[in-house]
């Protein structure tokens, strides 16, 4: 998922102005159940949707080596007769991928059948932990939350090590500092992502994992 954090961007720019009317660049990150980030891309100008910013970044290149070295089901076995890779799950404006699952939407002509329901429910508490994610990372960083009077090129070091500290952080214990838990906003006016046919595929055989298991 991505988020906003707040830049004293140029004067005279409106490449920062994001959609909530303030200057930032984007932070996408995938993070683990434990809150661990795994995967960053810092600096694309807030301007650009998430959906923007992630169709820049690399995480779709990292996710294929990680599955070439070995799939989910070459561990576990396949899901009815389907070889299932590690994967993320993420929110419907990224489009369903082989690697990136994101839920039923209502976006377009699309109608969410009574059947497709608990998937929805299931992946919207799992991608909760990317918004509690942001929430501690600025808990911990509280200048995250404030305009930095920095060059471009320091504003995305700053980020990055807020990043790599609030690991580590992560990794010795230390407790959460107080954060607010984020909603997923659904933004007026922003497509759905392209759901293409691996991820439709590997989408329909979690949902029907989903209902076997209720």
């Amino acid at each position: 998922d991505g988020t906003e954090i707040p830049f004293c961007a140029p004067k005279h720019s409106l490449a920062y102005m994001n959609y909530k009317k303030f200057n930032s660049v984007k932070l996408t990150c995938a993070c683990d159940y434990k809150l661990r980030a795994r995967f960053i891309d810092v600096g694309v100008p807030g301007r650009m949707n998430d959906a923007q910013a992630y169709s820049q970044c690399s995480f779709e290149d990292a996710m294929k080596q990680l599955n070439d070295v070995g799939t989910y089901s070459s561990f576990n076995g396949n899901l009815y007769g389907l070889d299932v890779p590690f994967f993320a799950v993420g929110d419907g404006i990224y489009g369903c991928t082989k690697y990136l699952v994101s839920p039923y939407t209502t976006r377009g002509r699309n109608i969410i059948q009574d059947h497709q329901r608990p998937f929805n429910v299931k992946q919207r508490r799992t991608r909760n932990k990317i918004e509690r994610f942001y929430g501690v990372l600025t808990g911990r960083w509280r200048k995250l939350k404030i305009p930095q009077k920095l060059s471009k090129i320091n504003m995305d070091r700053y980020i990055t090590t807020c990043v790599i500290l609030h690991n580590i952080c992560v990794e010795f214990g230390t407790p959460n500092i107080d954060f607010e838990l984020e909603e997923p906003i659904e933004v007026e006016g922003h497509p759905a992502g392209n759901d293409l046919p691996d991820g439709k595929l590997l989408r329909e055989a979690l949902t029907q994992y989903v209902i076997d298991t209720l």
